[in-house]
């Protein structure tokens, strides 16, 4: 059955507008950890530190980087996101002044100049660079960046505000990677570091109910018995929880069931082995 077929099950068995648990959708789901985390980003940015955000995979962190790029468009900062990190050292800071509406040069040197002459010429506004993925960042990148957070004394002088703020983002492995080699140097530079949760079985109910809420169904179809084993299956990781519950939903809806039961979440599991491994082995 294909998406259209599905999506036109959805909205006939509960007149959802759209897939619940599509990868498109870009609403972020706030716990109280999550709303700390952007107001804690929001005031070490403000005051020009540089720091780290990292967790799980599929825990959220690039709807908290869209989050926080919302909040600081608002104030005043001109933020340079980086999504694609797999590059070495000289291809990154080309990304970086490419990012910025600049053409790169050839030469490291050149390269430099020209993004510390457009931070010059922002004004008031506070450059922040955000790369999203850092931990595939190899050696000679991370190099490139603490080279960059020097080369920054050339804009302000020794002991005044640095010239831009750093939020390096991504998993678990980021943390281990700043403690090897070159990337020690970098890390004497972070001033802060943020972990991103997986959300507990209440919180995981709350963000399925705020998933088809998005979709304009203000009842969730599933029913207590499905969460708790959504929970169980997913460890409360969001991703996964799309994955799980996207599932669960057609299952049911080509059955035309408007409650979506445990036995529905069951045989999704079924269609996702890891998963599935995981919930036994748990148990």
């Amino acid at each position: 059955m294909n998406n259209q077929n599905i999506n036109m099950l959805l909205k006939s068995i509960w007149g959802a507008t759209e897939s619940p648990f599509a990868e498109t959708t870009t609403a972020l789901f706030e716990t109280p950890e999550i709303r700390l985390a952007l107001e804690q980003i929001e005031q070490f940015l403000d005051m020009r530190s540089s720091g780290v955000l990292c967790g799980p995979n599929g825990s959220g962190k690039s709807l908290i980087l869209d989050a926080i790029l919302q909040r600081l468009s608002e104030k005043t900062f001109a933020v340079t996101k980086l999504s694609h990190t797999s590059v070495t050292g000289s291809d990154l800071l080309r990304n970086i002044v490419r990012a910025c509406g600049i053409e790169p040069r050839m030469w490291r040197s050149d390269n430099v100049n020209l993004l510390l002459q457009h931070w010059r010429n922002l004004g008031s506004l506070h450059p922040v660079i955000i790369i999203d993925e850092a931990q595939q960042l190899e050696s000679r990148a991370m190099e490139e960046i603490r080279l960059l957070c020097a080369d920054r004394a050339q804009l302000t002088g020794k002991g005044r505000t640095p010239s831009f703020s750093l939020l390096l983002c991504g998993d678990e492995d980021l943390l281990p990677t700043l403690q090897m080699g070159v990337c020690k140097a970098l890390r004497s530079r972070l001033g802060f570091c943020l972990h991103t949760a997986p959300l507990t079985a209440e919180q995981t109910a709350e963000y399925v109910i705020f998933r088809w809420k998005q979709c304009n169904v203000l009842q969730c179809p599933f029913d207590d018995q499905a969460l708790t084993l959504v929970y169980q299956a997913t460890e409360g990781i969001p991703r996964n929880i799309n994955q799980l519950g996207s599932a669960a939903t057609t299952l049911a809806a080509q059955q035309k069931d408007h409650v979506i039961r445990q036995q529905y979440v069951q045989k999704a599991l079924h269609m996702i082995p890891w998963m599935a491994l995981k919930t036994i082995a748990s148990n």
